[in-house]
């Protein structure tokens, strides 16, 4: 019994060490794609949060996207109804981007350029040109397909890039 007790005892400590080890890259890239670690004065704030908020509306974005793009683009296997589902997705990402651009919300994570906030209408004219191309995107995916809304994809990418130029860093 002692020695299944040692043994019980051995094997919990490696499981532990395990996963201590296990964690410990999972934040660091937990950390590295959240641009770094933050405070815990931002962590709790509304201007952090609101980072937070544009940066996963951003990733979602990104995801559909990539998606859409393969298969207009790179010869992915197009499926119609993700084609429309992603496309609807878009648009509707892309109507909630500014209410992640609160005033203060460039946070020290944050590659948003302060020429967001001085040259807000700019700004809003760059989403606008995303939001009608992810309209015109969806509106043509429900009607004519992913073989008619290859130049929307194209158009999508366009304003994503149009946008990032102007007002995001490295």
């Amino acid at each position: 019994m002692r020695k299944f007790s040692i043994l019980l005892k051995s094997l919990i400590a490696v499981i532990a060490v395990l996963v201590i080890a296990a964690c410990s890259p999972l934040q660091q890239f937990l950390s590295e794609i959240r641009g770094g670690e933050a405070t815990q004065e931002e962590d709790d704030s509304l201007e952090f949060q609101a980072y937070e908020y544009r940066l996963g509306l951003m990733r979602a974005q990104n995801w559909k996207f990539r998606a859409l793009r393969g298969m207009v683009e790179e010869g992915v296997e197009v499926d119609e109804v993700i084609f429309t589902e992603y496309s609807n997705d878009l648009a509707a990402l892309s109507g909630m981007l500014t209410e992640g651009f609160i005033p203060g919300s460039n946070v020290s994570n944050s590659r948003a350029l302060p020429d967001i906030w001085t040259d807000w209408d700019g700004f809003l004219q760059k989403v606008g040109d995303l939001e009608a191309a992810t309209a015109e995107l969806a509106q043509q995916a429900a009607t004519s397909g992913s073989a008619a809304a290859g130049t929307s994809v194209q158009s999508v990418g366009s304003a994503c890039g149009g946008c990032h130029r102007s007002y995001r860093g490295e």
